[in-house]
């Protein structure tokens, strides 16, 4: 199989690749790539905020960088330099990203989250000349929750991050749909998007078997909680619903925040059952396809076992590769658990 992967630092190709890591850890976490250049003499201290793009180029030569980034981080030794990057969500979010303020006169009050995100990033991050963070796939979501109130100093993302949270999509059957911030490579610059979870009733994007794809694979199982404490700020009540679920003993969760009344309340602690008990089982895959496959895809797993087989979403994924070879790894969730069982029981 064709396999040759190169870097290239600020449009430039450096020769001296001489492996990589890159990690996708989802959850609206950073995406990060580490860079190993087998050459000392390199002088890596001009490149901290230079842009980064790395092709893995595996099967084919690649037109659109598996991972483009920001450099963060430089360690060197005496017989290399390791660059470390972080994906261009770095602008605007973590320790270095752009910070702001809401209060009553400066706010996006009646701004969708993607609306937000879009004005700020094209006045105040993208320039008439580049393009640091695309903003053209950035679309909002159905259920389409608004800016108003969010109040206090934070970093740009965070802001939206926490709106977006508050957010399930539960109208697809029975089974609640969650969304997240990804990034979607293009052929000039990244582009942040909003990812909505797809119905495990979909068409998935890849199938594994042990026969074709899968090197290696593991499981564990965590318990779920079976009853939830509400803790409602606005009207300072709690609320405790017992839930039918899983026997995996009297397990309980907890859940705050400012609810309207007791039944909107209710209605939060039993889909917050979906982030607890909708994938209880976490299955890591070693593969030797599907590098390409974006966070919440679906994936067909066969590996004759009851407990795995069936569909799953990619939750993570993580890429190491030299100039020999590479190693795939997919973190998968197992099914959800249908809120409509707790909700005719609760």
């Amino acid at each position: 199989m064709f396999y040759s992967p190169r870097v290239f630092i600020e449009g430039v190709e450096n020769v001296n690749l001489d492996s990589y890591n890159i990690s996708y850890p989802g959850s609206n976490q950073l995406n990060k790539c580490s860079i190993v250049l087998s050459d000392p003499n390199f002088d890596g201290s001009a490149l901290f905020g230079k842009r980064v793009e790395l092709f893995v180029n595996c099967g084919s030569e690649d037109v659109i960088p598996t991972f483009r980034g920001v450099i963060k981080n430089i360690n060197s030794s005496d017989i290399n330099v390791t660059l470390t990057c972080h994906d261009v969500r770095t602008y605007i979010t973590g320790q270095q990203g752009k910070s702001i303020t809401f209060d009553d006169i400066r706010n996006y009050d009646g701004f969708s989250v993607g609306q937000y995100l879009k004005s700020y990033i094209e006045q105040h991050i993208n320039t008439k000349d580049d393009v640091f963070i695309g903003t053209d796939m950035l679309t909002d979501v159905e259920n389409c929750n608004n800016m108003n109130e969010v109040r206090g100093d934070m970093k740009v993302l965070d802001a939206a991050v926490g709106v977006l949270e508050d957010i399930i999509e539960d109208t697809v059957g029975d089974e609640p749909l969650r969304y997240i911030f990804d990034v979607v490579e293009g052929p000039d610059y990244s582009n942040l998007v909003i990812k909505k979870q797809k119905s495990l009733k979909e068409k998935p994007s890849l199938s594994l078997s042990l026969n074709d794809g899968i090197k290696s694979f593991s499981y564990k199982r965590r318990p779920a909680p079976k009853s939830i404490l509400i803790t409602n700020s606005k009207l300072d009540i709690t609320t405790n619903i017992d839930l039918a679920g899983p026997n995996h003993g009297p397990f309980s969760a907890s859940l705050s925040g400012a609810y309207e009344d007791t039944s909107s309340a209710r209605k939060a602690g039993i889909l917050e059952l979906r982030k607890l008990q909708q994938e209880i089982d976490e299955i890591s895959l070693e593969v030797t396809r599907g590098h390409d496959i974006g966070l919440e895809s679906l994936v067909f797993v066969k590996v004759e076992n009851s407990e795995i087989d069936g569909i799953h979403r990619v939750v993570s994924k993580n890429i190491t590769g030299s100039m020999s070879g590479m190693q795939v790894n997919l973190e998968l969730n197992k099914r959800p658990v249908k809120v409509s069982d707790y909700l005719s029981k609760a």
